[in-house]
């Protein structure tokens, strides 16, 4: 991928611009939640040991029920165009 190199409305050129958004956008979404918030308190710790003995199963069943409506629509979908696809097929073997 190349970058033209004009001066845009700010003053700095294009690619340096699309430059500094990825580099922002590595150390901000990548390089977030490594050891920098964790709880110092044993009450901080025992409740965040609590919430993930109740969050982690919660996340499991969102999963599961995710993963039911996502195949209910492929399968709704895979049955139109099967349907559709037979249709082509016999009207052409007449």
């Amino acid at each position: 991928m190349t970058f033209e190199i004009t001066d845009d409305y700010f003053g700095a050129s294009w690619g340096l611009f699309v430059l500094r958004v990825m580099v922002y956008k590595d150390d901000n979404v990548l390089h977030t939640g490594y050891g920098h918030s964790t709880p110092q308190t044993a009450g901080g710790k025992v409740f965040c040991m609590f919430y993930a003995l109740a969050g982690i199963p919660l996340n499991l069943v969102m999963f599961q029920s995710i993963g039911e409506r996502l195949n209910a629509v492929t399968t709704f979908l895979l049955g139109i165009v099967l349907r559709a696809v037979r249709r082509c097929v016999c009207s052409s073997d007449g």
